[in-house]
């Protein structure tokens, strides 16, 4: 059963069932900007192609172009995400899955940042997936989940991995290779994701990442609003802004993510990200350490028919 799920989940494209269940958000269309970070937005007409904007998430226009030229296509972008976990050093200590998977990122320094960190990134082919799929199918004792995503252009996608120890510390490198350190109780790792489609390549997504670790509010406090003074929980949100990275995906490509092995040596960030995500689970066996696999597919569908 197990090894059914796999090969639908990594099928190329990844369509089906997985995009289904609860109330779609009305669609966004991209503006193309100069910050694929936080991509601008401007609101659909709720009155146009009412059926259209039920089916899609985000829809974005191509360019239109000079009489004669192909017509103005439009497609939905959607993320599904494939979490595999299995036993401790199943991904930090496997050189074949990292062998199978070497696209690289945008910038060479973000990546190198990265595995400072303990954590590796790699940008995948759709011709890479029945590879990756043969080799996760071999791990002993793994398991898979599936999150589809929905994109909501006016913020950036939040998935949560899970909660870390309830005492964790990290330690991490910022880009000029000076270590921090912190400490978090009872925290939950994040990732939050945002993408752009530019209008002359469809077919392209842009993904950026940037890790976080949250930790339960704390006290109530005074803050002033356009409303007035109010009362609001404390949030303890911390961004790892100085390790946002990200990469063009193509058709039917991934982006990858897991640990490196120096997670083990030292509390780096990657082992708040990937490892014990799942501690707690329905299980019971969330004291045995455990990594995380993540492979972040962005779903582009045509939307509809093309027009003028």
């Amino acid at each position: 059963m197990l090894a059914c799920l796999m090969a639908l989940v990594f099928a190329a494209g990844c369509q089906g069932p997985w995009f289904g269940g609860g109330e779609k958000e009305k669609p966004s269309v991209v503006q193309v900007t100069d910050s694929p970070f936080l991509p601008t937005t401007e609101p659909v007409d709720p009155t146009a192609e009412e059926d259209e904007a039920e089916a899609a998430d985000s829809v974005v226009e191509s360019a239109p172009g000079l009489p004669g030229e192909p017509p103005i296509r439009r497609v939905s972008v959607r993320l599904n995400v494939v979490r595999v976990t299995a036993p401790a050093g199943s991904f930090s200590k496997n050189a074949d899955i990292w062998r199978t998977v070497v696209g690289s990122l945008a910038d060479a320094g973000s990546a190198a940042c990265l595995r400072d960190n303990g954590i590796r990134a790699a940008i995948g082919r759709e011709s890479d997936r029945a590879a990756l799929e043969a080799l996760l199918a071999e791990l002993p004792d793994h398991r898979s989940a599936v999150d589809p995503l929905v994109p909501d252009m006016t913020r950036l996608v939040e998935l949560t991995l899970g909660p870390c120890n309830p005492h964790q510390r990290v330690f991490h490198y910022d880009r000029a290779g000076h270590l921090h350190g912190d400490e978090f109780e009872n925290a939950k790792a994040r990732l939050r994701i945002a993408y752009e489609v530019r209008s002359s390549r469809l077919d392209d997504v842009m993904l950026q990442v940037m890790p976080e670790l949250e930790e339960p509010p704390g006290p109530m406090k005074w803050v002033i609003t356009d409303a007035g003074a109010t009362q609001v929980e404390e949030e303890k949100r911390h961004s790892f802004r100085e390790l946002v990275f990200g990469g063009t995906i193509p058709p039917g490509g991934f982006l990858m993510l897991g640990p490196t092995a120096d997670i083990y040596q030292q509390p780096l960030l990657g082992r708040a990200i990937f490892v014990d995500t799942n501690r707690g689970d329905a299980t019971g066996d969330g004291d045995e350490p455990r990594e995380s696999l993540l492979v972040i597919s962005p779903i582009v569908t045509p939307v509809g028919a093309s027009s003028r």
